[in-house]
């Protein structure tokens, strides 16, 4: 399946290992009962798997807030779906519309 290649799944587990590899990260909290979260993954999918062919530098990922309460603890995740960019050490939030092409430019 594509969108398994190009959505990546984090984990606390593998979570830390997974950023530090140098590649800049997009990255979605979300929950499974999350309406707003449903609605917008075959859009995210799309997303990923437009960077996964155009630039390998960018990794687009998803991490279930709801069971992964450490990590959107840690990102103070207070609603679903939130939307991180990291890059290095740095995090940014996104505060814009969700769309494809904020994201994108984001």
């Amino acid at each position: 399946d594509k969108a398994d290649v190009s959505l990546i799944t984090l984990t606390s587990r593998t979570f830390d290992g997974a950023i530090s590899d140098g590649n800049v990260w997009l990255i979605e909290f979300y929950a499974p009962w999350c309406s707003h979260c449903t609605s917008f993954l075959p859009t995210y999918i799309e997303i990923a798997e437009e960077f996964h062919k155009s630039d390998k530098r960018i990794k687009v990922a998803k991490i279930n807030g709801s069971e992964e309460k450490a990590l959107a603890s840690r990102f103070d995740v207070y609603g679903f779906p939130t939307f991180y960019v990291i890059v290095g050490w740095s995090v940014y939030s996104f505060e814009g519309q969700r769309t494809k092409q904020n994201l994108i430019k984001f």
